[in-house]
């Protein structure tokens, strides 16, 4: 259970995440499966009521998914 402004915030932190992982992939690569359940749980987050997202655990799996990507460079249009 969150709070209206934690789902915002949550939200945030979902977009930040793929941010993250698209930086550390080619831009002409399919998307990572890690990219593509960021972008179920978003489309998850933003669907629920807020009263009915468990917070703590969909933090945890945001966490998860990025975790890969933690040691890897960003990959520039250039390179």
């Amino acid at each position: 259970m969150c709070t209206l402004v934690q789902k915002e915030i949550l939200i945030e932190e979902i977009s930040e995440a793929m941010s993250f992982i698209c930086f550390r992939l080619r831009y002409d690569e399919p998307l990572s499966p890690e990219s593509l359940k960021l972008i179920e749980l978003r489309e998850y987050v933003y669907a629920t009521d807020h009263n009915e997202i468990d917070l703590e655990k969909t933090r945890k799996e945001v966490v998860e998914l990025k975790r890969p990507y933690l040691g890897k460079p960003e990959i520039l249009f250039a390179d």
